[in-house]
């Protein structure tokens, strides 16, 4: 209720930029859910600027178009979310971890399901857990 309470407080001075530190702190989950919808909507209808600072970045992917990352108070790197992750990891930023049952008898020839996904940059088994590394996110289809 506070958090609300204080973006009430911060939107009768009719801003331009609103400045979020970990708005959703001491919120229970649902109402989390409902503040950062309530976020969202003031960015888009009504052209306000958001700058939000927070560590869950669950929470940032779901309500910014724009992300920047600081360390020690230096931007470090700039963009959309898929942008940025690819430029962080240089293209093979995801990596998909598939665990089996059981770890297989003899070696599953990989190459052979996988030759057809320009995406997956390197595959490897280890114990029973497979690990694509790819350019993108095809955890589903995965």
């Amino acid at each position: 209720m506070k958090q609300r309470l204080g973006l009430a407080d911060v939107l009768i001075k009719k801003p331009e930029v609103i400045i979020l530190d970990e708005p959703t702190l001491g919120i229970d989950p649902a109402g989390v859910k409902d503040f950062l919808n309530l976020i969202k909507e003031l960015s888009v209808k009504h052209g306000l600027t958001v700058l939000l600072s927070s560590h869950h970045l669950h929470q940032v992917q779901q309500v910014c178009d724009r992300v920047g990352i600081f360390v020690k108070g230096k931007l470090l790197a700039e963009g959309s979310i898929h942008s940025l992750s690819g430029n962080l990891f240089k293209r093979e930023g995801y990596t998909t971890a598939i665990t089996l049952g059981t770890a297989p008898l003899e070696p599953l020839p990989l190459d052979e399901y996988t030759g057809e996904w320009d995406v997956i940059k390197k595959t490897e088994m280890v114990g029973n857990t497979v690990y694509f590394s790819c350019s993108s996110d095809i955890t589903a289809p995965l």
